[in-house]
């Protein structure tokens, strides 16, 4: 799917009522071509070895359920919607890598404690 095509499905999307089966089916077409469109960047690749993919796929993840849930933030005036996808992407892998390193030290400093 291309860019054109993705936005045109979230905005339709954001037409439909918040609940209805309409806007569901919508957001699904939506999030499986956003998946399938090769255009999801990869912030922080290269960093993270061996975590690298689990951290992403929670981001992704995190991300469909925010598009879901906050599609009506999107404004088409301000940026391409993949823009704004990406951009949501990169900040919640941010967020990602944050509590995993916040999870890491609060782990070394209970064993610490422990030893």
């Amino acid at each position: 799917m291309n860019e054109q095509q993705l936005q045109e499905l979230a905005l339709q999307a954001k037409q439909d009522s918040l609940l209805s089966a309409a806007r569901g089916i919508t957001l699904s077409k939506l999030i499986d071509g956003i998946y399938r469109s090769g255009k999801l960047c990869h912030p922080y690749r290269g960093q993270f070895q061996g975590a690298y993919e689990q951290i992403y796929q929670e981001a992704v993840q995190d991300l469909f359920l925010y598009i879901c849930k906050n599609l009506d933030k999107y404004d088409p005036e301000r940026g391409a919607f993949m823009t704004w996808v990406n951009m949501l992407l990169s900040q919640t892998q941010h967020t990602q890598v944050k509590c995993l390193l916040y999870k890491s030290t609060l782990t070394v400093l209970i064993k610490g404690r422990i030893a």
